[in-house]
């Protein structure tokens, strides 16, 4: 009797029937999710275009509360710590199992430094008073009446 193994292609999952039709859901999948995130990320700006416009007062008032060097900061260390993930998974193909422990490393010390910087961030914003449940003085857009409204 033939064996499982026997039976299926090389890399074929058992629900599918051939490795053609595997590709093509796998393909027509990544579509799938490509659209649905272009769509997410397509409202989320023409909210935040929509209310850039509306509120713009607002807007100004409230980058003036932000710190630019730790801002600029926190990008550096995402941008550098998506990086060293990718490296970790080129290494590992590549069969180099210390160099992606290394980079993994690296990854999670990154992780810390985003996450302390966050916290003096959020820090300084508590102290002001600039919470998301606040609102400065200078800005009149904010009021007991919705902002939708």
């Amino acid at each position: 009797m033939a064996t499982h193994e026997e039976t299926h292609e090389a890399g074929l999952r058992d629900w599918f029937e051939d490795l053609a039709r595997q590709e093509h859901a796998a393909r027509f999948g990544m579509w799938l999710f490509l659209g649905s995130e272009s769509l997410l990320f397509a409202g989320l700006f023409g909210l935040y275009a929509s209310y850039r416009v509306t509120h713009s007062e607002a807007f100004l008032a409230a980058s003036r509360h932000n710190n630019v060097a730790i801002g600029t900061t926190n990008t550096v260390v995402l941008i550098t710590s998506s990086f060293t993930v990718a490296w970790a998974i080129h290494a590992l193909r590549e069969g180099r199992a210390k160099t992606a422990v290394r980079s993994l490393a690296l990854t999670l010390v990154f992780a810390l430094a985003f996450l302390v910087l966050k916290s003096i961030e959020y820090g300084q914003h508590f102290r002001e008073g600039t919470t998301s449940t606040s609102c400065p003085t200078p800005v009149r857009a904010c009021s007991s009446r919705s902002i939708i409204s």
